[in-house]
């Protein structure tokens, strides 16, 4: 599966890693120090993004989880059929004050292709 890890100064690193490594890979990075260059290129007013890491699914499935201090945000966008297989459409959900303790479980589910658990995750 793609991956990538985006830095707050919109670098990337991009990986090919089953879902072990994935995880392996949010767990291992250190989301303080992206956070910590957040604020300082913030603070210098140059241009910023929150950190995160990124999920892209052969299906064109995207899950884009932004670690913060204690919880995380997360976009997922997704195909949407609309009137049976005619059209589909790119659907999207944010998810805020995601707890940190489930990024593993939501990023084991996107490598499951568990969508509809994504699609209900934080409700």
């Amino acid at each position: 599966m793609n991956v990538w890890i985006q830095s707050a100064d919109f670098s990337t690193e991009e990986f090919q890693v089953d879902c072990d490594e994935a995880c392996d890979l949010y767990q291992t990075h250190n989301w303080t120090a992206e956070l910590v260059l957040q604020g300082t290129l913030s603070n210098d007013n140059k241009a910023c993004c929150p950190p995160g890491i990124g999920f892209v699914s052969d299906e064109g499935h995207i899950l884009h989880i932004c670690p913060g201090e204690d919880e995380v945000l997360f976009h997922y966008h997704y195909p949407k059929e609309i009137l049976g297989f005619f059209w589909k459409t790119q659907k999207s959900k944010t998810v805020e004050h995601y707890p940190k303790s489930s990024v593993a479980e939501l990023i084991r589910k996107f490598y499951a292709q568990s969508w509809s658990e994504i699609e209900n995750a934080g409700k």
